[in-house]
């Protein structure tokens, strides 16, 4: 867990860097939200409902021409889906349908590229490749009599279980207010996987995560001389 921390960290103070010489504008944010999540599977039959998890985010953006945004975040934030499971008893036949959590939190770095209009009152979109790393994932299993009576569920840790690295792309927009150096925003943003979540070939099972982030934030806009 230690080791992921360091490593999360420095692939964004890497990236605050290499962003070092885009302009003088830079702005440091902080933005937290939920990620309405679900999964897409080449699974017949396997149905999934959404989930509502977190996210927390820490922001840095440089800024070109008053226009042109160059960037990155280092986020913590909660992914997972809801799958529909049929109960069988011992002869094979139905006998009640329930609904299993799996839930997985990442360590996520978008790195973006963007533009902003306005001032006062302003508008923003970004595109992002969005690399990410596991931190913890668990699933529930049914527990079930001989007749099929479900009689309990059992959370496991899955995160062995758990394909270690992802890679998504991102779309974001959102509006915002500023007052002095300071902005203020909502943000929406669609991010799609293309990695299989689960630790199992791809032709056998192949699960990817997608979600809609609905985020609010804060950035301080600072000019010359901050990380020249």
């Amino acid at each position: 867990m230690s080791s992921k921390i360091f490593i999360a960290l420095g692939l964004f103070i890497t990236t605050i860097a290499a962003s070092a010489q885009f302009t003088k504008y830079r702005q440091f944010g902080i933005k937290a939200g939920m990620n309405i999540s679900n999964v897409y599977t080449n699974a017949q039959n396997y149905t999934t409902k959404d989930v509502v998890g977190g996210t927390v985010s820490l922001s840095y953006d440089r800024v070109r021409a008053r226009i042109f945004t160059f960037g990155s975040e280092l986020n913590i934030i909660q992914r997972g889906y809801n799958n529909e499971v049929e109960l069988t008893d011992d002869f094979g036949n139905m006998t009640s349908v329930v609904s299993l959590k799996n839930r997985f939190n990442y360590f996520t770095m978008p790195v973006k590229l963007g533009i902003q209009l306005g001032n006062a009152i302003y508008v923003f979109g970004s595109a992002s490749v969005v690399p990410g790393m596991i931190i913890s994932a668990f699933e529930e299993i049914p527990i079930v009599d001989q007749a099929g009576n479900l009689i309990g569920i059992d959370k496991q840790d899955a995160t062995s279980n758990t394909t270690q690295f992802d890679l998504a792309t991102q779309l974001e927009a959102g509006i915002g207010i500023t007052r002095k150096n300071t902005k203020f925003y909502v943000s929406g943003a669609k991010q799609d996987s293309f990695i299989n979540m689960w630790n199992t070939p791809s032709s056998t099972f192949n699960i990817k995560n997608t979600g809609f982030i609905v985020s609010t934030g804060i950035k301080w806009e600072f000019g010359k001389g901050l990380l020249r």
